[in-house]
């Protein structure tokens, strides 16, 4: 492995109330071995990816990829979207891909609470590049208010950081269970019984947990150091999954 390239946060992109941040990079790697992702027309595979959420809807969730040319990979993928997934989304009964009212991306179904989009967004650098910028509901913050400098700060310092993951955990685990609950609806899984006992435990455990950090930091090209600091040991998807696996008919 090389050395890693200076990160490209999307900056312009997030903003306060923060819940959750996440930010990886030297994926072009690792994403190259995933043949569904080869296959779509992307020009280049994102050697970086960021997620974070915001509070308010579960649905606040955001993922932002740098791209060198991510204008014409967003228009590539939208009319790949279009012409591709279309039809198999008809044939197995799902709603379809649409264009953006602005020509910018694709958006998927009309809900009020859910709006997945996909669309380009400029890095103000003046040239082809950008971030490819996704979510499940468009964000228009009245008043934009930067993330914490301190934040940024601690994942700019780290010469050597592969990934970085910070959350708020406790009022993570709601939204993360509406997600894992809307997840399950798509893909025609039964749902988490909410009188579940591994419900009514994400729900007591909900205000007994604070934040959550965990790093990778690369320390030689075949080593890396994994450091997590946390209420429980686990994030708020990791919960959700735990919950999920204990309720599952197959357990364990």
């Amino acid at each position: 492995a090389g050395s890693l390239a200076a990160w490209q946060l999307p900056l312009p992109l997030m903003h306060e109330p923060l819940t959750s941040f996440t930010a990886a990079r030297g994926l072009q790697p690792l994403l190259s071995g995933w043949p569904l992702l080869t296959k779509l027309p992307l020009g280049h595979l994102p050697d970086q990816l960021f997620l974070w959420s915001l509070a308010g809807s579960a649905y606040q969730l955001y993922l932002a990829a740098p791209l060198p040319a991510a204008r014409q990979c967003v228009a590539d993928l939208g009319d790949y979207l279009m012409q591709k997934g279309n039809p198999w989304l008809a044939a197995h009964g799902y709603i379809s891909f649409d264009r953006a009212a602005d020509n910018n991306g694709v958006t998927w179904g009309r809900l009020p609470d859910i709006r997945p989009f996909i669309k380009f967004v400029e890095d103000g650098n003046g040239d082809a590049g950008g971030w490819l910028y996704a979510g499940l509901l468009p964000d228009q913050p009245a008043n934009r208010v930067p993330p914490p400098a301190g934040m940024i700060q601690d994942v700019l310092r780290r010469t050597n950081l592969v990934y970085y993951d910070w959350e708020v955990t406790g009022p993570r685990l709601q939204p993360c269970l509406q997600l894992g609950q809307t997840t399950r609806l798509i893909t025609r899984r039964p749902q988490l019984p909410l009188d579940s006992a591994s419900a009514a435990w994400l729900a007591a455990l909900d205000p007994r947990l604070g934040t959550s950090a965990t790093l990778v930091t690369r320390v030689s090209p075949n080593e890396l150091i994994f450091y997590r600091r946390s209420t429980l040991g686990l994030t708020a998807p990791e919960l959700q999954f735990l919950a999920g696996w204990l309720e599952s008919p197959q357990f364990p």
